[in-house]
């Protein structure tokens, strides 16, 4: 079979294969001829062959108005001006055509995987054509929804890909984060960001934008990128002077509200399990790849607020949860979080993350307050406080604080031992942050009054606190599941640590602990054997002679008998062993038995039996950490032995 072609189809033909091949050439060159070329034709053969290759000169100048070479640039700017002379208004009905057919074409595209770089060039040489022509008004209604969901289609994350992506870059800003995400698409989000720039130089063309983002932010499958593409927006208009700033504000604020809601509904952690142990670090998903570009969001809402009142304002609304993601277990969530922090930080212009903690700690603790008295609906609001105390080093944070902790214990003494891990966890950072703050604070000195023998110093706010938290967890030690009780006993030394200088209080915790040590310290579970002996190694560090009748009587003898026992095991022990908590038990045991009883104050029995345990592990057959601290031991205790006899 055999078609005729009459020499203007033949000639179409041939242009259609030119630009087909060429237009994406990487010899800057030969771009530049073909460009030449149409463009000769087309004004030579006016009346025969330029009404056919119209279209095909439209495309060509959409994507080569963008091409890194100047030249091309400003030929292809020489051709649109002609275009726009000699076609006149059908110029126009080409653009708003193109425009139409690319929102729907880009999503196909990235469907099936196809050239969605090229179909985005082709959109910014539009677009700018249409800022040249003043033609913003082409973009409403329909064609705007369109144009938001064909550019969200282009922002996927690529899931397998994210945390791997961010172990080897490091961003130097919010915007430089997001540009570093990986997207599932062979995309580059620089022709993104210019697409946006093209978007907002219009009022009504950015504001139809925004509001089909708005729109389209309650549909799941384009919710993430419709946050990264507004994201870039921001970027936008960060480097751009608006004539309308009050609905920018308006609907940044709207947006924001929108993440911050969203942000709220993501539940993508279990809920902690006290009766198992597992591993934290979950794989990527769909939803943390959301809550990442949410968080993103919200640090990029804080970089381009005009207004430092809008910032605050901004920030009381999502501050809770941006604190609240700082825990997560998903590391590229968390460091979303922390960007937006540090973001946050220089908004405010704050001196530092925990200068910023200080002064909306009045606005977030408070409400931690208020979710622990509903707290099965509200079961992560402890790690805002974790999190504040992780960020804070100021003192003055201890009131708000404390009053957050006493709702804690609340639901502590609920008497309830499910989904306690976290509440624990907070509790651990409010003792170790007393213990940064109130390092240096000693007793004060009371001078003897005959007329009041039993006057006593007044004790510092956080003395009652300490032992508060003491008491009301100590009950814990004994529960059934060995994380929980593993928590209490960091808990427990943080709070003796806390109280070092304080005797009047430490030595009565010593005293009501007691019998909970000494029944982790037999456990089966050689994990909670060592946070134990920890505990045990603070207790003899603060009393000194005070634990001398509990420990040689109580514990010593087994402690010693399983550590002889277990050396003459761990003798040429496989690699594998070295991961074992029995190992580590024994490690512990034998970098700080020495001082254990150097602070108890031992006879010259007592220290011989230490040596002679340190002995067995120093054959070259043990390992090599514990032969090590087994060889310091032994020399502590021949140099504390030559000094006392």
């Amino acid at each position: 079979m055999f078609i005729h072609l009459n020499v203007p189809d033949f000639s179409v033909f041939q242009f259609t294969c030119l630009y087909s091949k060429l237009v994406g050439h990487e010899d800057h060159q030969v771009r530049h001829e073909l460009l030449s070329l149409f463009y000769i034709v087309y004004k030579q053969c006016s009346n025969t062959i330029a009404p056919l290759i119209e279209d095909i000169m439209i495309d060509l100048i959409q994507i080569l108005i963008t091409d890194p070479y100047d030249v091309i640039g400003l030929l292809s700017r020489r051709v649109h001006n002609y275009l726009m002379l000699t076609m006149n208004e059908k110029y126009m009905d080409c653009l708003k055509y193109r425009l139409h057919m690319l929102s729907v074409k880009i999503p196909r595209e990235a469907t099936v995987k196809g050239d969605v770089e090229k179909c985005l060039k082709q959109l910014l040489g539009v677009l700018i054509n249409m800022n040249s022509l003043r033609g913003s008004f082409l973009l409403v209604g329909e064609t705007a929804e369109l144009l938001i969901v064909a550019l969200s289609s282009c922002l996927q994350l690529n899931i397998r890909r994210v945390s791997l992506n961010r172990e080897v870059i490091e961003a130097a800003d919010i915007f430089s984060l997001l540009d570093d995400l990986p997207l599932s698409l062979d995309t580059r989000k620089g022709t993104v960001a210019e697409i946006a720039i093209q978007l907002i130089k219009n009022e009504q063309a950015h504001a139809n934008c925004i509001s089909a983002i708005v729109a389209n932010s309650e549909r799941s499958e384009t919710l993430s990128g419709c946050y990264h593409l507004a994201a870039y927006f921001l970027q936008a208009f960060s480097t751009t002077v608006m004539d309308s700033p009050e609905k920018f504000i308006d609907t940044l604020q709207v947006l924001v509200e929108q993440s911050v809601a969203l942000l709220q509904k993501i539940d993508i952690h279990p809920s902690s399990r006290d009766d198992f142990i597992e591993d934290d670090n979950y794989e990527q998903c769909a939803e943390s790849c959301l809550a990442t570009i949410l968080l993103s969001f919200c640090a990029a809402a804080f970089t381009c607020t005009p207004s430092i009142f809008v910032c605050q304002k901004l920030m009381i609304q999502s501050l809770f949860e941006i604190f609240k993601w700082t825990g997560s277990s998903y590391s590229v969530c968390a460091e979303s979080a922390e960007y937006a922090l540090k973001a946050a930080v220089l908004a405010a212009r704050e001196v530092n993350i925990s200068s910023l903690c200080l002064t909306y700690a009045k606005y977030l603790l408070p409400k931690v307050a208020i979710c622990c008295r509903t707290y099965d609906n509200n079961l992560r609001a402890p790690c805002v406080l974790s999190s504040l105390l992780d960020h804070c080093d100021s003192c003055h944070l201890f009131d708000s604080a404390n009053h957050a902790v006493q709702e804690l214990l609340g639901v502590v003494d609920s008497g309830s031992q499910k989904w306690l891990i976290l509440i624990l966890k907070a509790l651990l950072s409010f003792q170790k942050a007393v213990g940064i703050w109130f390092s240096d604070v000693k007793p004060e000195e009371v001078q003897f009054n005959q007329d009041n023998v039993d006057e006593k110093a007044v004790k510092p706010d956080f003395v009652e606190s300490v032992n508060t938290v003491s008491k009301r967890t100590q009950h814990l030690l004994f529960c059934s599941h060995i994380r929980i009780r593993i928590l209490v006993l960091k808990i427990l030394d943080s709070c003796m640590k806390n109280l070092r200088h304080f005797p009047d209080d430490h030595l009565p915790m010593i005293h009501h602990n007691w019998p909970a040590i000494l029944d982790c310290l037999v456990n089966e579970d050689f994990s909670l054997r060592v946070e134990a002996f920890k505990v045990l190694r603070t207790m003899c560090e603060i009393s000194g002679s005070f634990c001398y009748r509990r420990i040689i009587p109580s514990v010593w003898p087994s402690v010693r008998e399983f550590m002889i026992c277990q050396g003459a095991k761990s003798v040429n022990a496989q690699r594998a062993y070295l991961y074992s908590s029995t190992y580590k038990y024994q490690e512990v045991v034998l970098e700080n038995l020495g001082v254990i009883f150097r602070h108890i104050e031992p006879n010259e029995v007592d220290w011989k039996s230490v040596m002679m345990l340190a002995s067995v592990y120093c054959d070259d057959a043990q390992p090599e950490k514990l032969k090590h601290a087994a060889e310091s031991l032994l020399s502590l205790c021949e140099e504390e032995l030559h000094e006392n006899v």
